[in-house]
């Protein structure tokens, strides 16, 4: 049934993922595109969707995918699913860590997990920023230049000078990203 393997899947993903939605979102994307519920290709636009829609960028993931595969209750049930472990994991944290949480086997182990975290996020980081600045419609293997998505690239250099420099508010940055978007690539 559907609704046991949205539930099942994101379970999964919820357990095993530390960092936040970025780092989970190589688990995500393996996990959806082997049972066929999305396409590679559609994972960009699934992230820039579950980005600019308010909440966490894993739970608007698993409610996204789990709608688009099972309706109302497939979104229902794999965001459950996607909370559920974390829900568990802080209630048992929060009875034993002012018992252990001085340890240093507890120390260690939080040292040895950003690494990783900060390598999930990376890879989640490198997948977006291909299909962005990556021209896939222009590949020849000669020329690196043809590869980038120069329109792109802007979109990012402005985004980035923005957050920097001028501080602007994220809702202001998407709007005016949107509209590099359409005045950029209008008819390409």
């Amino acid at each position: 049934m559907v609704f046991i393997s949205l539930f099942e899947v994101f379970f999964k993903i919820g357990l095993v993922s530390f960092g936040g939605g970025y780092a989970m979102i190589p688990l995500i994307e393996s996990e959806i595109v082997k049972r066929g519920w999305l396409l590679p290709q559609e994972i960009d636009n699934l992230v820039a969707v579950s980005e600019v829609t308010p909440g966490s960028i894993s739970i608007n993931t698993a409610t996204f995918v789990g709608y688009r595969v099972g309706g109302f209750f497939g979104g229902l049930v794999a965001t459950l699913g996607l909370v559920f472990p974390s829900l568990l994991v802080v209630l048992f944290a929060a009875a034993l860590l002012p018992r252990f949480g001085d340890s240093r086997s507890i120390q260690s182990a939080f040292v040895w997990v950003k690494p990783a975290v900060i390598g999930l996020i990376m890879v989640a980081g490198a997948l977006v920023a291909k299909t962005c600045l990556i021209d896939d419609h222009a590949l020849h293997p000669l020329h690196f230049t043809a590869l980038l998505n120069y329109r792109g690239i802007a979109i990012f250099l402005a985004t980035a000078y923005c957050v920097r420099k001028l501080k602007m508010p994220t809702l202001s940055l998407i709007g005016l990203s949107s509209l590099m978007g359409i005045v950029l690539f209008w008819r390409v």
